[in-house]
C-alpha cells in the first residue's frame, strides 16, 4: 500500500491511532474515499449507523416522520413525509455490537475506531454480496449525513470521525444522540437549566452524558446548570417507570426544579410518557402536589428519536441536501459482519437470504407500523 511522503501533523487533541494511520497513508483506499466526498451533493443517502433494534426503530422514524412543513419547514404537518425522496442507508452493526461491552472491558479506543469505521461504511460505494467472498461486491449510494444511533458511538466516537474528516479536508454532517438531545435541551433562553437523563444503567454508567454536558453547557454560557442522569428501576408499564424515575431524582436533586428529561431510550413512547404526566399533573392528590414540586412550569420531554430526526432535518434544509422527489423514503439494509478469514469487518447488502428470523420479526412488528417500507434487495 502506497504511504504519502507528505509530513503529517496530528491534531492538537489526542485522536485514535487508527485515524492517525488512515491520514497518514494519504493514498490509502479508506482515506482516499473520504477526502474524495462532495459536501454539496444532495445524491447522497442518509446513514443510520450503529446496534440493530436503535437503528431500525430510528429508520421507521425517518420513514413516517410528518412533523414539518416541506415547503417553509415550519414545525406543522403537511401530510407529506419530512424526508420524501430520500433513501436510507441503515447499517446494522453486528459485528461489535453490543457496545456497552467495551466499556464494561476497558476499551474504549475500540469503540472510537468502530465510530470510524463505520463512517467510511457509511462513505462507501461498494459493499459485499455474500459474506463468504469479499471480492463479489455491489454498488451502494455514499451517504451525505451520517447519524449515529448509538449514544455510546457518539461519546467515544464522535470527535475521532470529525478529526478524520478534518484531516481529509471536507466537511460531512454526523448527528448523534448526546449532543443533540442537549443542544436542544440547552437552546432555551435560561442563563441555566436543571436536566435529567432518562437512560440504561449501562449508559449512565459510562459518564458519556455527563461529558458531553459538562464541555457544551460551558460554550454556551450556562456553566452552572446541572444533569441528573438516572435509569428507572423495574419492568412495569410507563407510568411505574416515570415515577420511579422521578422518585430517584427528588431524593438527590436537592429541591431544584427539572427543566427537561432527556428520553435516550428508544422503548419508550413519548407521547405515552407526556399523557401519564398530564394525568398526574390533573389529579387531585399528594402525588400530584409530590410531583408537581419537582417539575418547572414549562418542563418538557426530549425524545431520541424525535431529536435526532429533527437535527437532521434542519441539517439537510439549512445545507440545501434535500433530494427534493415526490416519492415515500425508501431504505436499504446493510450489515457489519466479520470476515470469515478474521481479517476485517465487511459491510453486507442485506437480502432475503441473509435477514436473520429475528431481524426479519423486528421490521414486521416495528417498521411497517405505519407506512409501507420499502426495502432494496
Amino acid at each position: 500500500m502506497a504511504v504519502s511522503c507528505r509530513e503529517f501533523a496530528a491534531p492538537s487533541r489526542p485522536t485514535i491511532d487508527y485515524v492517525i494511520s488512515l491520514a497518514a497513508d494519504s493514498l490509502g483506499s479508506a482515506f482516499s474515499l473520504v477526502k474524495s466526498h462532495d459536501p454539496s451533493s444532495s445524491e447522497g443517502a442518509i446513514a443510520i449507523f450503529g446496534e440493530r433494534e436503535e437503528s431500525l426503530l430510528l429508520s421507521e422514524m425517518f420513514l413516517t416522520a410528518d412533523r414539518r412543513d416541506n415547503i417553509s419547514g415550519r414545525r406543522s404537518s403537511d401530510l407529506l413525509p419530512d424526508f420524501a425522496g430520500e433513501v436510507l442507508s441503515v447499517i446494522l452493526d453486528e459485528a461489535e455490537a453490543p457496545y456497552a461491552g467495551f466499556i464494561e472491558r476497558g476499551e474504549e479506543e475500540m469503540l472510537r475506531e468502530n465510530a470510524v469505521r463505520g463512517a467510511i461504511f457509511a462513505l462507501d460505494t461498494l459493499c459485499c454480496v455474500t459474506p463468504f467472498n469479499p471480492e463479489a461486491t455491489a454498488p451502494k449510494p455514499t451517504s451525505k449525513i451520517i447519524v449515529l444511533s448509538s449514544s455510546l458511538m457518539g461519546e467515544y466516537g464522535l470527535f475521532d470521525v470529525d478529526t478524520l474528516f478534518s484531516l481529509a479536508g471536507t466537511r460531512i454532517p454526523v448527528v448523534s444522540p448526546v449532543e443533540s438531545m442537549i443542544g436542544e435541551a440547552l437552546s432555551t433562553d435560561k442563563d441555566d437549566i436543571c436536566v435529567g437523563v432518562w437512560a440504561d444503567s449501562a449508559l449512565v454508567a459510562s459518564l458519556a452524558y455527563q461529558n458531553v454536558f459538562s464541555r457544551m453547557s460551558k460554550a454556551a454560557g450556562k456553566g452552572s446548570s446541572v444533569l441528573f442522569p438516572l435509569s428507572p428501576e423495574g419492568e412495569g408499564d410507563i407510568r411505574e417507570r416515570l415515577l420511579s424515575w422521578l422518585d430517584a431524582y427528588s431524593e438527590i436533586c436537592g429541591g431544584r426544579q427539572l427543566d427537561a428529561l432527556l428520553i435516550d431510550d428508544y422503548g419508550v413512547n413519548i407521547a405515552s410518557l407526556e399523557a401519564e404526566l398530564a394525568d398526574i399533573r390533573k389529579e387531585d392528590s399528594f402525588q400530584k402536589l409530590t410531583y408537581a414540586r419537582l417539575l418547572s412550569k414549562d418542563f418538557r420531554f426530549i425524545d431520541v428519536m424525535e431529536t435526532l430526526t429533527g437535527r437532521c432535518y434542519d441539517i439537510l434544509r439549512k445545507e440545501n441536501l434535500f433530494t427534493h422527489n415526490i416519492s415515500y423514503p425508501s431504505l436499504t439494509l446493510y450489515q457489519s459482519v466479520a470476515a470469515p478469514d478474521g481479517s476485517d469487518n465487511l459491510l453486507l447488502r442485506l437480502s432475503s437470504r441473509f435477514i436473520s428470523d429475528e431481524t426479519a420479526e423486528f421490521i414486521d412488528a416495528n417498521v411497517v407500523s405505519t407506512k409501507p417500507l420499502y426495502v432494496q434487495n
